[in-house]
């Protein structure tokens, strides 16, 4: 939760970031830009979400038209583009060619961040028939995330060193084509916002399983539900976080943190994996691990691997790793010292009678 909690802030500082590029817009407009994303996933939760996500998914080709357009336009200009992924010439005007270990954690942090999320409940667009659906799913995008994000950054470099901030691919693609400046803004931030919408209604659900199932980590009343199905209390309470992440907190920090929290997070669920595979080792499962109990003990220790290296890294930022300390701290003594629970007593006496 708290790993998703600091990922779920990363979209409305994304919008700044892009209204940042609109010179011709006031300077408070990108700091606004982000309450009002906050604001209107509130809205959209807490009345339609339904209408959000049928949104998305018929405004996914337009969404990533203009980054086609830009790729297309790129081509005459690959050469620039090529030096510069190279290292022949440096990305920024003012580089000088050092990277520093906070810089190596801000790199990877980014890179697990742009390959990971889209296989969360909260990037489906539509719901699957059958569960084969859903894996071929995720391998078609587990290929898509890292190609995608390749070809628009390519096509980036090729209008020639920036200053590579937050929003720059449409200040990048402006320089190929100034329509595209403003149509990436636009297409970026709803976009983004989109996906904060849902994102948010996921991270409601996941609270109330925490509430009513058998966990009973989290108070009563965050199960509440109203009239329309939304969990007001738990929509709330995240809402309110985000604007207190978002007001303190910058993209980069967040992109770290939540990198860090999420690697933790896999490490946890990677050590259970191993746990329930010898412990419980024949009941039916929808998906298996190929290769039996080698098969999974090597792709454990393939992913301990990884995740360890991306926790090693973390340290080069130590206000990563203390802003995780301290968040995981807050969130325990919340959970389990302040708030009362026993929500799964009273969910059996309300069904039993």
């Amino acid at each position: 939760i708290i790993y998703q909690l600091v990922g779920l802030a990363t979209y409305p500082t994304i919008v700044a970031g892009y209204t940042q590029q609109m010179s011709s817009l006031p300077s408070w407009a990108a700091t606004s830009s982000q309450y009002v994303i906050v604001f209107l996933g509130l809205v959209m939760n807490l009345f339609n979400l339904r209408w959000a996500t049928d949104f998305y998914t018929g405004l996914l080709l337009l969404i990533l038209l203009p980054f086609l357009i830009g790729i297309v336009l790129s081509i005459p200009h690959w050469d620039v583009a090529w030096s510069i992924a190279t290292g022949a010439v440096p990305a920024t005007p003012d580089g000088d060619g050092q990277v520093s270990a906070a810089d190596w954690n801000l790199f990877l942090s980014t890179m697990l961040w742009l390959c990971t999320g889209w296989d969360s409940v909260g990037n489906l667009a539509l719901e699957v028939e059958k569960p084969r659906h859903l894996v071929d799913g995720l391998f078609l995008a587990a290929f898509a995330a890292p190609v995608v994000y390749l070809a628009c950054t390519f096509a980036a470099m090729a209008a020639g060193p920036g200053s590579w901030n937050d929003g720059y691919l449409a200040q990048g693609y402006g320089q190929l084509w100034a329509p595209l400046k403003p149509w990436i803004v636009v297409m970026g931030s709803l976009s983004n916002f989109l996906i904060y919408t849902s994102e948010l209604a996921c991270l409601a659900r996941m609270m109330e399983s925490m509430v009513w199932g058998f966990l009973d980590y989290l108070p009563c009343r965050l199960g509440d539900h109203w009239e329309r199905g939304a969990h007001v209390l738990a929509v709330l309470g995240i809402t309110a976080i985000q604007c207190l992440l978002v007001a303190g907190l910058s993209f980069e920090y967040l992109v770290e943190l939540s990198s860090f929290l999420h690697v933790i997070a896999l490490e946890i669920c990677t050590a259970a994996f191993l746990q329930l595979r010898f412990t419980s080792p024949r009941p039916r499962r929808v998906w298996t691990v190929p290769g039996g109990d080698f098969g999974s003990v090597v792709v454990a220790l393939l992913l301990f691997f990884v995740l360890t290296i991306l926790v090693l890294s973390a340290f080069g930022s130590p206000n990563v790793v203390y802003g995780a300390v301290v968040g995981n701290i807050f969130f325990a003594a919340i959970s389990f010292f302040l708030l009362p629970k026993g929500c799964h007593e009273a969910w059996f006496n309300t069904d039993s009678a």
